[in-house]
Protein backbone atom coordinates (compact mmCIF):
# COMPACT_ATOMS: atom_id res chain seq x y z
CA UNK A 1 0.00 0.00 0.00
CA UNK A 2 1.48 3.37 -0.82
CA UNK A 3 2.28 6.03 2.15
CA UNK A 4 1.53 9.11 0.24
CA UNK A 5 -0.93 10.68 0.73
CA UNK A 6 -4.15 9.79 -1.36
CA UNK A 7 -5.56 12.01 -4.21
CA UNK A 8 -9.10 11.23 -3.91
CA UNK A 9 -10.52 11.07 -0.63
CA UNK A 10 -14.22 9.41 -0.39
CA UNK A 11 -17.27 10.85 2.66
CA UNK A 12 -19.83 8.34 3.04
CA UNK A 13 -22.73 10.72 4.00
CA UNK A 14 -24.85 8.18 6.45
CA UNK A 15 -27.88 9.29 8.47
CA UNK A 16 -31.66 8.28 8.87
CA UNK A 17 -33.97 8.66 6.10
CA UNK A 18 -35.05 12.73 5.10
CA UNK A 19 -31.54 14.04 7.52
CA UNK A 20 -30.84 15.88 4.66
CA UNK A 21 -27.91 13.46 3.04
CA UNK A 22 -28.77 14.05 -0.58
CA UNK A 23 -29.85 18.09 -0.22
CA UNK A 24 -27.55 19.09 2.08
CA UNK A 25 -24.28 17.07 0.61
CA UNK A 26 -25.21 18.10 -3.27
CA UNK A 27 -25.17 21.93 -1.48
CA UNK A 28 -21.80 21.21 0.21
CA UNK A 29 -20.22 20.02 -3.01
CA UNK A 30 -21.23 22.40 -4.82
CA UNK A 31 -19.45 24.61 -2.30
CA UNK A 32 -16.10 22.54 -2.18
CA UNK A 33 -16.07 22.28 -5.99
CA UNK A 34 -15.27 26.12 -5.94
CA UNK A 35 -11.82 25.11 -3.35
CA UNK A 36 -10.91 21.63 -4.71
CA UNK A 37 -12.21 19.38 -7.28
CA UNK A 38 -15.36 17.66 -6.10
CA UNK A 39 -17.73 15.08 -7.08
CA UNK A 40 -21.07 13.99 -5.79
CA UNK A 41 -23.21 10.99 -5.94
CA UNK A 42 -26.66 9.96 -4.56
CA UNK A 43 -26.65 6.10 -3.63
CA UNK A 44 -30.43 6.02 -4.37
CA UNK A 45 -29.70 6.77 -8.13
CA UNK A 46 -26.90 4.14 -8.22
CA UNK A 47 -30.13 1.46 -7.38
CA UNK A 48 -32.37 3.71 -9.18
CA UNK A 49 -29.72 2.73 -12.56
CA UNK A 50 -31.49 -1.12 -12.26
CA UNK A 51 -34.85 -0.58 -10.95
CA UNK A 52 -37.72 1.96 -11.56
CA UNK A 53 -38.66 2.70 -8.48
CA UNK A 54 -37.42 1.87 -5.17
CA UNK A 55 -40.27 2.17 -3.23
CA UNK A 56 -42.08 -0.50 -5.29
CA UNK A 57 -39.02 -3.14 -5.14
CA UNK A 58 -38.84 -2.76 -1.41
CA UNK A 59 -42.78 -3.63 -1.25
CA UNK A 60 -42.41 -6.37 -3.66
CA UNK A 61 -38.85 -7.89 -3.69
CA UNK A 62 -38.10 -7.25 0.21
CA UNK A 63 -35.39 -5.76 2.33
CA UNK A 64 -32.81 -8.80 1.41
CA UNK A 65 -33.09 -7.95 -1.73
CA UNK A 66 -33.05 -4.49 -2.07
CA UNK A 67 -29.93 -4.83 0.83
CA UNK A 68 -28.02 -7.19 -2.44
CA UNK A 69 -29.12 -4.55 -4.97
CA UNK A 70 -28.11 -1.27 -2.92
CA UNK A 71 -24.10 -3.16 -1.73
CA UNK A 72 -23.87 -4.38 -5.95
CA UNK A 73 -24.85 -0.83 -7.13
CA UNK A 74 -22.48 0.68 -4.91
CA UNK A 75 -19.86 -1.77 -5.32
CA UNK A 76 -19.92 -1.49 -8.99
CA UNK A 77 -19.68 2.21 -8.91
CA UNK A 78 -16.36 2.19 -6.60
CA UNK A 79 -14.71 -0.11 -8.65
CA UNK A 80 -15.79 1.68 -11.85
CA UNK A 81 -16.74 4.93 -11.76
CA UNK A 82 -14.78 6.99 -9.21
CA UNK A 83 -12.88 10.10 -10.61
CA UNK A 84 -8.85 10.03 -9.66
CA UNK A 85 -8.84 13.37 -7.38
CA UNK A 86 -10.29 15.88 -5.27
CA UNK A 87 -13.15 15.20 -3.32
CA UNK A 88 -16.52 12.35 -3.16
CA UNK A 89 -19.39 12.99 -1.46
CA UNK A 90 -21.98 9.75 -1.55
CA UNK A 91 -25.23 10.48 0.10
CA UNK A 92 -26.39 7.13 1.28
CA UNK A 93 -29.56 5.76 1.78
CA UNK A 94 -31.23 5.81 5.16
CA UNK A 95 -31.38 1.74 6.07
CA UNK A 96 -27.56 1.37 4.92
CA UNK A 97 -26.70 0.74 8.70
CA UNK A 98 -28.56 -2.13 8.26
CA UNK A 99 -26.73 -3.30 5.51
CA UNK A 100 -23.57 -5.23 6.24
CA UNK A 101 -21.68 -5.43 3.71
CA UNK A 102 -22.30 -2.11 2.37
CA UNK A 103 -20.99 -1.00 5.93
CA UNK A 104 -17.89 -2.72 5.31
CA UNK A 105 -17.45 -1.54 1.87
CA UNK A 106 -17.66 1.89 3.01
CA UNK A 107 -15.38 1.41 5.72
CA UNK A 108 -12.76 -0.25 3.70
CA UNK A 109 -13.38 2.97 1.03
CA UNK A 110 -13.31 6.26 3.02
CA UNK A 111 -14.86 8.38 5.84
CA UNK A 112 -18.59 7.62 7.34
CA UNK A 113 -19.80 11.26 8.45
CA UNK A 114 -23.36 10.80 10.02
CA UNK A 115 -25.72 13.67 9.85
CA UNK A 116 -27.29 14.08 12.99
CA UNK A 117 -30.95 15.00 12.85
CA UNK A 118 -33.29 15.29 15.85
CA UNK A 119 -35.95 12.41 15.74
CA UNK A 120 -39.14 14.95 15.52
CA UNK A 121 -37.96 16.60 12.61
CA UNK A 122 -37.00 13.36 11.27
CA UNK A 123 -40.71 11.93 11.79
CA UNK A 124 -42.57 14.72 10.01
CA UNK A 125 -40.24 14.98 7.24
CA UNK A 126 -40.83 11.30 6.54
CA UNK A 127 -44.65 11.21 6.75
CA UNK A 128 -45.06 14.72 5.03
CA UNK A 129 -44.27 11.87 2.26
CA UNK A 130 -46.68 9.58 3.22
CA UNK A 131 -46.36 6.14 5.30
CA UNK A 132 -42.97 4.43 4.03
CA UNK A 133 -43.00 0.83 3.68
CA UNK A 134 -40.72 0.51 6.40
CA UNK A 135 -42.95 2.05 8.99
CA UNK A 136 -46.41 0.49 11.07
CA UNK A 137 -49.19 1.15 9.49
CA UNK A 138 -50.78 0.56 13.17
CA UNK A 139 -48.45 2.81 14.56
CA UNK A 140 -46.31 4.97 12.55
CA UNK A 141 -45.09 7.07 15.29
CA UNK A 142 -43.85 3.98 17.80
CA UNK A 143 -42.80 2.08 15.09
CA UNK A 144 -40.40 4.76 13.95
CA UNK A 145 -39.35 5.82 17.59
CA UNK A 146 -38.15 2.34 17.66
CA UNK A 147 -36.42 2.50 14.23
CA UNK A 148 -35.09 5.82 15.20
CA UNK A 149 -33.48 4.29 18.35
CA UNK A 150 -31.99 1.19 16.90
CA UNK A 151 -30.73 2.71 13.78
CA UNK A 152 -29.20 5.92 15.83
CA UNK A 153 -27.19 3.82 17.38
CA UNK A 154 -25.58 2.08 14.77
CA UNK A 155 -24.68 4.77 13.08
CA UNK A 156 -22.60 6.39 15.76
CA UNK A 157 -21.14 3.08 15.91
CA UNK A 158 -19.87 2.56 12.47
CA UNK A 159 -19.09 6.35 12.12
CA UNK A 160 -15.79 8.26 12.20
CA UNK A 161 -17.81 11.82 12.88
CA UNK A 162 -20.81 12.66 14.06
CA UNK A 163 -22.65 16.03 12.38
CA UNK A 164 -25.65 17.63 13.96
CA UNK A 165 -27.66 19.39 11.62
CA UNK A 166 -30.18 21.73 12.27
CA UNK A 167 -33.81 22.18 11.67
CA UNK A 168 -33.68 25.94 12.07
CA UNK A 169 -31.07 26.40 9.40
CA UNK A 170 -31.27 26.08 5.65
CA UNK A 171 -29.79 23.72 3.46
CA UNK A 172 -27.08 26.28 2.58
CA UNK A 173 -26.60 26.69 6.00
CA UNK A 174 -26.36 23.22 6.63
CA UNK A 175 -24.33 22.64 3.25
CA UNK A 176 -21.79 25.38 4.22
CA UNK A 177 -21.53 23.68 7.66
CA UNK A 178 -20.96 20.14 6.09
CA UNK A 179 -18.13 21.62 3.53
CA UNK A 180 -16.32 23.67 6.40
CA UNK A 181 -16.08 19.88 8.29
CA UNK A 182 -14.91 18.25 5.07
CA UNK A 183 -12.16 21.16 4.63
CA UNK A 184 -11.38 20.67 7.97
CA UNK A 185 -10.78 17.13 7.89
CA UNK A 186 -8.59 17.16 4.95
CA UNK A 187 -6.39 19.86 6.43
CA UNK A 188 -7.87 23.03 3.93
CA UNK A 189 -9.52 24.59 5.45
CA UNK A 190 -10.61 25.97 9.63
CA UNK A 191 -10.49 23.45 12.69
CA UNK A 192 -13.43 20.88 12.76
CA UNK A 193 -16.95 21.52 13.78
CA UNK A 194 -17.23 18.03 15.48
CA UNK A 195 -14.67 15.81 17.65
CA UNK A 196 -14.49 12.34 16.06
CA UNK A 197 -16.08 9.75 18.18
CA UNK A 198 -14.89 8.89 21.49
CA UNK A 199 -15.62 4.88 20.64
CA UNK A 200 -15.59 3.15 17.85
CA UNK A 201 -17.62 -0.47 17.92
CA UNK A 202 -16.55 -2.78 15.05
Amino acid sequence: MSMTEPTLRIFHLVGIKHSGKSNVGSYAAGLLSKRIATSFIDSDDLVLRHVPSIREFYRERGPEAFKELEYASMESFLRHEVPSEGILLIATGGGACDNSPLVELMQSTGTIVYLEVSMDVLFKRIMAKGLPPFLSEEDPSGSFERLHSRRDARYRQISDFVLRLSDYRSIAENGKMLADFILGLIGRGESCLETPLDQRFR
